[in-house]
């Protein structure tokens, strides 16, 4: 069994080397020939490529490709996905956070899952220097976030240590298009959705100096979090706000057109109700088609569809505005508010599991 080691560097010409002595020397010892270092310079502007140039001159076990361009830290690790040669493939910072020993930990405790990543925040977990109040906040918003927009139950994310079986990269190598800083959160979630199996483990972690990570890009991270839920794991709950707000709209046109032809042009307020709802179905077609389920299509191959998800909703907007005006009194601008929550959910999951669905 082989293990591939990717290091990605952008600008690391002061910190690279020590990093590449002590995983060389490591698994040199431990693996013999059975591993490789992938080293993936990414658009850096200083020293970095002579540095990993004159280290891995005489050693087979090193490879190294440079990206001219930057592509970012998820670019990069891709890329040295992609050259690995291992049965395993993991990937670890080039400040040295994690050493070798601590990343050999996580190969020995891989076991019967896909995956394993290095946790800076379980119960054994050792950070030096202790990290700042500051530090953990943003750790705990981000993890907060992750849970609820991304459905992750991880403590730890971001740790720049994980290892994972290359049968499972295969399934995900292609899919993931995240370049930045929650690169590590994609890949994740995306090992999840194809059913890895992935370990968290207690790492020693070390606080290495030089970080690129500045306030406001934890600050940008939170909110990247955020629209990556928004976007994929938890698109359905942008579509049902959107779909609501376009609801909201509607319903106001309905209200609008049923008082408007009830109490000035004096129809029979379950006709004008029926009018309110068909101008008001129209617009919601329109609407939902274009920002909710984002569909450029020709009105005439799903409107069928929007429609008869309609009349079964105005079947029960109906019957409940009946219901409550007739039978308990209520006033019909009021009957018809409760009868629009009835239809609602009726509308969207009919429309997204059956008219927009792909």
């Amino acid at each position: 069994m082989k293990l591939s080691i990717v290091i990605p560097a952008y600008n690391e010409e002061k910190r690279i080397l020590p990093t590449l002595e002590d995983y060389y020397t490591f698994f040199k010892e431990k693996l013999k020939d059975s591993f490789e270092i992938i080293i993936i310079p990414n658009n850096c502007d200083d020293k970095t490529l002579e540095v990993v140039d004159s280290f891995s001159n005489d050693k087979k076990e090193i490879s190294i490709f440079e990206i001219k361009g930057y592509s970012g830290k998820g670019g990069a690790v891709l890329k040295g996905f992609e050259l690995a040669k291992g049965d395993f493939i993991g990937f670890s910072d080039a400040d040295g956070s994690t050493n070798a020993e601590q990343f050999s930990l996580l190969y020995d405790n891989l076991f019967s899952s896909e995956g394993i990543i290095g946790s800076r925040r379980m119960k054994n977990s050792q950070v030096v220097p202790k990290r700042s109040l500051m530090d953990r906040c943003n750790s705990f918003i981000f993890n907060f976030l992750e849970k609820i927009f991304v459905g992750l139950n991880f403590k730890d994310t971001q740790c720049g240590a994980k290892i994972f079986n290359k049968s499972l990269i295969k399934t995900f190598l292609n899919k993931s298009k995240e370049k930045g800083w929650i690169f590590d959160l994609d890949l994740l979630y995306l090992s999840k959705m194809n059913g890895g199996r992935i370990k968290e483990f207690p790492i020693s972690w070390t606080d290495k100096e030089g970080t690129k990570l500045k306030f406001k890009d934890k600050v940008r991270s939170f909110f990247e979090v955020i629209k990556y839920g928004l976007n994929g794991p938890r698109k359905s709950w942008k579509q049902f706000f959107t779909f609501s707000v376009i609801g909201v709209i509607s319903t106001l046109i309905h209200l609008g057109l049923l008082y408007f032809l009830t109490d000035f042009i004096k129809i029979y307020y379950l006709l004008s109700s029926v009018f309110g709802f068909v101008v008001a179905n129209i617009f919601s077609f329109i609407a939902n088609s274009r920002f909710t389920f984002e569909k450029k299509i020709d009105p005439r191959k799903r409107y069928h569809k929007f429609l008869i998800i309609s009349l079964i909703s105005l079947g029960i907007n109906l019957s409940a505005l009946y219901l409550f005006t007739e039978i308990f009194g209520l006033y019909y601008l009021l009957s018809q508010i409760v009868a629009t929550l009835f239809s609602l959910w009726v509308n969207f999951l009919g429309n997204k599991f059956w008219t927009f669905r792909r």
